[in-house]
């Protein structure tokens, strides 16, 4: 079976913050598209494999917001790779990959059910 995902970095949302803070132009979303229709994705060593790519094509995605020598953006940098690989992660749905991310700390809660009470 032939697999092909676009991995989507909304990288937008973050940048804009950062940008109103410098008065810089908000730079276009960015997007990337990871390959894996060499890989057997029902292996570790393929979901390894396209793990490794995911978060490789999401940290080339969010390139414009690396800290470098400011601190100060390294959350919105985190949150742009993070995000990314989360919306890759949801768009394969394979849940070999899913196993193996959340089993390596890279799905932050998405099971947590968060309740609101109005007192």
């Amino acid at each position: 079976m032939n697999h092909l995902t676009t991995l989507t970095a909304i990288v937008t949302l973050a940048t804009c913050t950062f940008a109103v803070a410098r008065a810089e132009p908000v730079p276009d979303s960015r997007s990337e598209t990871v390959q894996f229709a060499d890989l057997d994705t029902t292996n570790i060593r393929g979901v390894t494999v396209l793990y490794q790519r995911i978060k490789s094509a999401a940290e080339h995605v969010c390139r414009e917001l690396e800290p470098g020598r400011e601190p100060s953006r390294i959350p919105l940098h985190n949150r742009c790779v993070h995000g990314a690989v989360d919306h890759a992660l949801m768009k394969v749905d394979l849940p070999t990959l899913t196993a193996f991310a959340t089993a390596h700390g890279a799905l932050r809660g998405k099971d947590t059910i968060s309740i609101a009470r109005n007192n």
